[in-house]
């Protein structure tokens, strides 16, 4: 997994490069874990998962992503769902 960390606006933003088979044990059965780690990293945080080749706009199956991306209003926030999603 790479991180890599910046900050766009007001918003800090992060990405991670996950392997394919991986992302749907991150995300969980309804999106239940990434509410769990949202709720934990708190300020106001937002996980997408999404290919790279296709870019982070477009919709792809979830068997093709590849990719994090975090966003919040802290970088500890994004630090911490990084952490957790490790």
């Amino acid at each position: 997994m790479a991180f890599n960390n910046q900050k766009r606006g007001k918003r800090f933003q992060a990405e991670l490069d996950v392997a394919a088979k991986t992302v749907s044990g991150i995300i969980g059965r309804g999106g239940t874990n990434l509410k769990r780690i949202c709720k934990a990293a708190g300020g106001g945080t937002f996980i997408r998962a999404y290919n790279k080749a296709q870019g982070q706009k477009t919709r792809a199956r979830l068997s093709d992503c590849d990719c994090i991306h975090i966003e919040a209003y802290s970088e500890k926030a994004v630090q911490t769902a990084a952490m957790l999603i490790k």
